[in-house]
């Protein structure tokens, strides 16, 4: 009697430890339940929008006529920028993809920077676009 309660003992011990004599957990309330982190935001192409963004002052950025003299750029450089357009309209994500390593490309991103601009739409929404600026230096 004493090995049957003995084997009885540890057939407990190990259903026990393998979750077979705990009590079932319920699912927690939908006030329990952890937030769901907020999916990161997509930024599209200009073709996938319905409604492009629209520059409003893009004058104002025009190198030739904002940017002055640059002694240290070669004549001929050409910047590009790959800027994000936010739906709230701010310019943001500002990346540099053909650099020419001069004061040029900080004059260049200080202006980007002031881009005023109406979002994209997609669906009836604002939502943010990819937009590519390109810059091209000449000494005059």
């Amino acid at each position: 009697m004493k090995y049957s309660t003995f084997l009885l003992v540890i057939v407990i011990a190990i259903l026990s430890c393998a979750g077979f004599a705990q009590e079932p957990k319920s699912s927690p309330s939908p006030q329990e339940q952890p937030a769901k982190p907020p999916e990161e935001e997509k930024v599209y192409s200009s073709k996938e929008v319905d409604t492009k963004a629209v520059i409003k002052n893009r004058d104002s950025i025009d190198p030739g006529t904002s940017m002055g003299y640059s002694r240290d750029c070669p004549d001929g450089v050409v910047l590009v920028l790959k800027v994000v357009l936010y739906k709230t309209g701010k310019v943001t994500n500002i990346q540099i993809v053909k650099p020419i390593n001069c004061s040029f490309e900080e004059k260049a991103i200080k202006n980007v920077r002031k881009v005023k601009f109406t979002p994209a739409i997609k669906d009836g929404v604002a939502v943010s676009q990819y937009q590519t600026f390109q810059f091209n230096f000449h000494k005059f």
